[in-house]
């Protein structure tokens, strides 16, 4: 009987850290694009149950086409009613707190919404401005991904403590599971937004 918990103590640790590995490889992802906080809410997904969001809304990439004569605004970094409506489509919305950083003048834009943590870039391609919001699918599948640790961490404690181990098993079971839990309060903090850029 103890030979079965033992064996399953050993798949759960084991696939508690490869989940783990996975998830740093996908966070190094997601920090390298600059994908941080493209989903603005948290622990929903644009305020939807993140477990049960559809997959065909992540969507990544152009955003929307807006008029031509928006990048004299731009250049001047001034957030005019008009583009805050271009922008604001969809789940996407800039509130008052938005602002403009100008990139390369007549070709490309930043625009950061302090409020609504969500960054987009403004592109100027074959004469035609188009508003892009990258990283939708990379950052919540993070958030998926660092969701699974977490149960496998519950599941290997519940495991190793039914199990009745006894010493360093079951503090590190404990361990883990604290240090999953601290990660998983401190992953939504984006400090790029805490700069005011």
């Amino acid at each position: 009987m103890k030979k079965n918990y033992y064996s399953r103590n050993y798949v759960l640790a084991v696939c508690t850290l490869l989940t783990m590995l996975i998830l740093v490889l996908v966070g190094g992802m997601v920090t390298g694009t600059d994908a941080g906080m493209s989903v603005p809410d948290w622990p929903t997904t644009f305020g939807e149950n993140m477990f049960l969001y559809p997959i065909d809304r992540m969507v990544s990439g152009l955003l929307v086409s807006i008029p031509n004569h928006l990048a004299n605004d731009l250049d001047r970094g001034v957030m005019t009613e008009a583009v805050q409506n271009s922008v604001s489509v969809d789940e996407n919305h800039l509130s008052e707190m938005a602002k403009i950083r100008v990139v390369k003048p007549g070709e490309v834009w930043k625009i950061t919404d302090s409020q609504t943590h969500r960054s987009y870039t403004i592109l100027s391609q074959d004469g035609q401005l188009g508003v892009y919001v990258h990283g939708v699918l990379l950052e919540h599948s993070h958030r998926l991904l660092g969701s699974l640790v977490g149960l496998l961490a519950i599941a290997t404690l519940v495991s190793v403590w039914l199990s009745n181990q006894q010493g360093l098993l079951r503090w590190l079971s404990v361990l883990s599971l604290i240090t999953v839990v601290i990660q998983g309060i401190l992953g939504p903090q984006d400090p790029l937004y805490h700069h005011g850029d």
